[in-house]
């Protein structure tokens, strides 16, 4: 091989060996597609729809303070009762006491870390509807009522709950709970005046009904459970014939208030808890026995004409004040208005004549306050 000719060979392997070492082009290199921009900001949490809690929980507890709206204490032995479809399923006596109800998931008790309080209630009852907070049919805000769990619940596989606090819940208040999604409406009605004033007829458990939203009625709690009487009783067949009316007085009661060395008003309440009673008098003086479906006829003519029903629970409410650095002396003076007549009943060709008494109502008369000055 010449000079020449090795040169050229020379410059080709130099060419193959330059080639062979080139850089690949990488895909920095290569052009780039056009990408659609992206948005820099996230959903708001607001817009992303929240996950319904459909757990359905083991019962439900309303619990709460009385109050005395006039005095502001908070009142121990006041009677509390819970009613569904007019029926009473719970009863509660308030005391002194700690609520052991905390949001669910934490140790954060519902009433704000009261911890022993007066005047507490609580009224527990099985979730016979299979509530859950997310199929009340409304915003569980709207009736107050949370997720929770109830401590003092004995059986502790059956507290997890939805609960609520009222507070303050005065005496003598009444709060509805409606549940569109069941149609159902739980009662809540604090009655007042001690327990241990209230008639013996509703003293036990299951003795009360709370009929047509405004009333309260004492029942036989043996027959708490019993279908109403229908309303068509009243037929306008019934003839009220020798109407009377009687009083019945109660000695005076006094109430002396002594607020000399107070600094603020001196408020004392007094309240009367009674019954509206027909009584059959043709069995209580004859000693005859009238048919049951006769004196139920004779009943509810009697609540027509009155306008009061069997064994509607009444309450008489009012406020006894002194002034600081006096005293007063107060009296009130308690009636019995009671109504007596002959009720004819027909019965075929002939006539039933049924003597009967009935406690329309009791006026109460509240002396004006003899002020006396302190020594």
């Amino acid at each position: 091989m010449n000079n020449h000719t090795k040169s050229i060979f020379a410059l080709v392997m130099l060419a193959i060996i330059l080639l062979g070492c080139a850089k690949p082009p990488s895909n920095n290199d290569a052009p780039k597609a056009t990408q659609a921009p992206q948005s820099s900001q996230a959903t708001p949490v607001s817009q992303v729809a929240p996950t319904p809690d459909n757990r359905v929980f083991n019962g439900l507890t309303f619990s709460g303070k009385i109050v005395n709206k006039q005095t502001n204490e908070w009142m121990n032995n006041r009677l509390v009762l819970l009613f569904l479809k007019s029926k009473e399923i719970a009863r509660s006596v308030t005391s002194t006491g700690k609520l052991n109800v905390a949001f669910a998931g934490t140790v954060k008790y519902i009433n704000g870390e009261m911890g022993v309080i007066d005047g507490l209630f609580t009224l527990r009852i099985p979730n016979t509807y299979e509530l859950s907070m997310g199929n009340l049919g409304i915003n569980p805000s709207q009736l107050s009522m949370v997720s929770a769990y109830d401590g003092d619940r004995s059986d502790w596989m059956k507290r997890d709950v939805i609960a609520n606090w009222m507070d303050p819940f005065y005496e003598g208040d009444i709060r509805d709970f409606f549940i569109p999604s069941k149609n159902v409406k739980y009662t809540v009605v604090s009655l007042m005046g001690p327990v241990s004033d209230l008639p013996a007829e509703i003293q036990k458990p299951n003795s009360t009904e709370w009929r047509d939203g405004n009333r309260l009625v004492a029942v036989n709690p043996a027959n708490a459970n019993a279908t109403p009487q229908p309303q068509s009783l009243q037929d306008g067949t019934v003839k009220i014939r020798d109407v009377k009316e009687s009083i019945t007085p109660f000695d005076p009661i006094r109430f002396p208030l002594n607020n000399c060395g107070g600094s603020a008003n001196l408020v004392q309440r007094y309240t009367k808890t009674y019954i509206h009673q027909v009584i059959d008098e043709t069995k209580v003086k004859l000693g005859v026995e009238i048919q049951p479906l006769t004196w139920l006829k004779v009943v509810a003519q009697v609540e027509s004409r009155t306008g009061v029903e069997q064994n509607q629970v009444t309450t008489f409410d009012t406020t006894l004040t002194v002034a600081p650095g006096k005293k007063a002396n107060y009296t009130i003076v308690r009636n019995q208005i009671w109504e007596s007549g002959i009720a004819d009943v027909p019965n075929g060709n002939n006539t039933i004549s049924v003597a009967y008494r009935v406690l329309k109502r009791e006026d109460y008369q509240v002396s004006a306050p003899d002020i006396q000055s302190c020594p």
